[in-house]
């Protein structure tokens, strides 16, 4: 708050009013003026001390400088502006208040000319229209000074309008808060993860039957080469050579058991305990194992592709008869001609069930090679490979990969 200084000279009351302005860089003069020495209309001095943004005693302590002194009996009050106030239409800034104690007579060793300014007493108010011409008056580079009073106030001490009391309760306030939330957060998330078993997903029930995927995939299932031409199938290649990875003989041999054919592969136990998985070698699919011929039949025209049947948990595929896999040109009465599957054209029992990545570590997924030698050339060919067995789906036309796999060779 202010305090009441002693102005005995025009300097003195210069002075005062700098000091009330600090670093706004008021119009001194003007002040000086609403004080009285040129007797300024008093509406002019309510708007601008509502534009100066002072606070609610400081505010009370220049009007008090502005009018004549009254004794404290006097029935009229002075002159004041209320610390609440709303502007509603012509919104009243300036109301009559009888509860502010009175200066004593000590203010007329600091009124001196003063009281000059003979002022009537009235009521006086000031619209939104008002407010908004004190606003546009503004000049740019006083804004920039207003925001940066904003920012940093060093006359009370504020930082975006707070003190240091202020920013220590807001910033307790919302270090609670925040604490509170992410307590809840983790303690739900803690709770959900309780109900989830990491070896059996809780719901199976959309999963069956499996669905196929083919190998080489660079992008789509359009796939064509000439066989003369390195460049245009070296891409299959590579990811053939990629794929087969780990179903090198070694890494099955160290990783995997062999096991018995034409039957399930039933680890009873603890859902806990690491499972074993069974042997799938690469020179098992022979021509097409890229062994004897990296090029995989591509550079002769005779392509080589693999399938692979979607890895499904406890599934134990074709109900004890074994799932088998068959191709054909689906349009037209033509035939594919000649097709040789590696090892066979079938899924064997021995595979399954898959107990999941977390026990099953080592599982590999048995695959069967297509070896495609009599396609005919220079023309699109659309070929559909399906798997058959017992709770299999392959003619489902809302999915195409539900059991089966459709893709289009041309051979140049």
């Amino acid at each position: 708050m202010l305090k009441k200084p002693t102005l005995t000279k025009r300097s003195d009351h210069i002075q005062f009013l700098q000091d009330l302005c600090g670093n706004r860089q008021c119009n001194t003069q003007l002040l000086f003026d609403m004080l009285g020495f040129n007797k300024i209309k008093i509406d002019s001095v309510f708007k601008l001390i509502a534009s100066m943004r002072l606070s609610v005693s400081d505010r009370h302590m220049l009007l008090d400088l502005h009018t004549p002194a009254r004794s404290p009996s006097s029935k009229k009050s002075r002159f004041c502006i209320s610390e609440k106030y709303t502007i509603q239409g012509s919104a009243k800034i300036m109301e009559m208040d009888s509860s502010t104690p009175r200066l004593s007579n000590q203010r007329e060793d600091f009124i001196g000319p003063l009281r000059q300014a003979s002022l009537k007493r009235r009521h006086y108010s000031i619209d939104a229209s008002e407010m908004r011409d004190i606003e546009e008056t503004k000049t740019w580079k006083e804004r920039i000074q207003d925001f940066k009073r904003f920012i940093w106030n060093p006359y009370k001490g504020e930082f975006m309008g707070r003190d240091k009391k202020s920013w220590a309760k807001i910033l307790f306030f919302y270090f609670c808060l925040y604490v509170f939330l992410t307590g809840m957060f983790a303690l739900c998330i803690y709770g959900l993860l309780l109900t989830i078993n990491p070896y059996v997903p809780t719901y199976r029930d959309r999963v069956f039957p499996p669905g196929l995927t083919i190998r080489p995939h660079i992008t789509g299932h359009n796939y064509a080469f000439n066989g003369s031409e390195r460049s245009t199938w070296s891409s299959f290649t590579d990811n053939l050579d990629k794929f087969l990875e780990d179903y090198e003989d070694d890494t099955q041999i160290i990783n995997n058991i062999e096991c018995t054919p034409g039957q399930y592969f039933v680890q009873p136990g603890d859902e806990k305990d690491e499972k074993k998985a069974c042997q799938f070698r690469r020179s098992q699919l022979k021509n097409c194992s890229g062994i004897d011929d990296p090029s995989y039949g591509f550079a002769e025209g005779k392509p080589c592709f693999i399938l692979k049947m979607n890895r499904i948990l406890g599934f134990e595929a074709g109900s004890g008869v074994p799932i088998y896999v068959t191709c054909d040109i689906p349009r037209g009465n033509r035939n594919l001609g000649s097709v040789n599957f590696y090892p066979s054209n079938r899924f064997d029992l021995m595979y399954f069930p898959y107990y999941g990545k977390i026990t099953h570590v080592n599982y590999s997924s048995p695959l069967i090679a297509m070896h495609f030698t009599e396609v005919a050339r220079n023309e699109d060919v659309t070929i559909q490979c399906k798997i058959n067995g017992k709770r299999i789906i392959s003619d489902n036309n809302n999915d195409r990969f539900l059991g089966r796999i459709i893709f289009t060779l041309h051979i140049g």
